[in-house]
């Protein structure tokens, strides 16, 4: 059984329909596996801590952003450390809501703006990537030239705020 809205006019036919087990289809597409069946927006708390070891302590002004569509999830925000404390390692945001995926191919990455919380050598450009099965993005200094390389330890400093946001495939 199903909940259906049809429409009028040129297109005579089912517009949408509810599925019993949940979902949204359209068009008259009736496949589970087609279904809108997960929207969420909520808010999550990002850290920063070091791969190896150490963590800042973040300001007032932190605060973090998701919209999860499916098994896909946009997480956006800003970030203030108002610590100097010191990390060592890989440079983490922590928090992420949801795993990101298993897969093989799961990585991804996104888009930085940055006030002088991480700094990077001279020609490079700040990113963040998800690795899978993670529920933590890391900073990375990428060099855009023919041979894209990685330099995985840009620091991170007190004080400034950065925004960001990344899409990435969830679990």
């Amino acid at each position: 059984k199903f909940l259906r809205f049809n429409s009028s006019g040129a297109y005579q036919g089912i517009a949408m329909q509810m599925l019993v087990g949940g979902g949204l289809t359209f068009n008259g597409d009736t496949a589970a596996a087609n279904a809108l069946d997960d929207y969420e927006e909520g808010t999550w708390t990002p850290g920063i801590t070091g791969s190896t070891s150490g963590s800042k302590t973040m300001s007032a002004s932190n605060a973090g952003f998701y919209t999860k569509i499916g098994n896909n999830c946009t997480v956006s925000g800003t970030i203030s450390a108002s610590g100097s404390e010191t990390i060592a390692g890989t440079v983490y945001v922590t928090g992420l809501p949801f795993a990101a995926h298993g897969g093989a191919n799961g990585r991804a990455s996104g888009s930085v703006g940055t006030n002088g919380i991480f700094t990077c050598p001279a020609d490079y450009r700040l990113a963040f990537v998800v690795d899978p099965n993670q529920t933590v993005m890391y900073a990375i200094a990428a060099k855009d030239e023919a041979t894209i390389t990685y330099n995985h330890t840009p620091s991170a400093g007190a004080g400034n705020v950065f925004g960001f946001s990344l899409t990435y495939k969830t679990t």
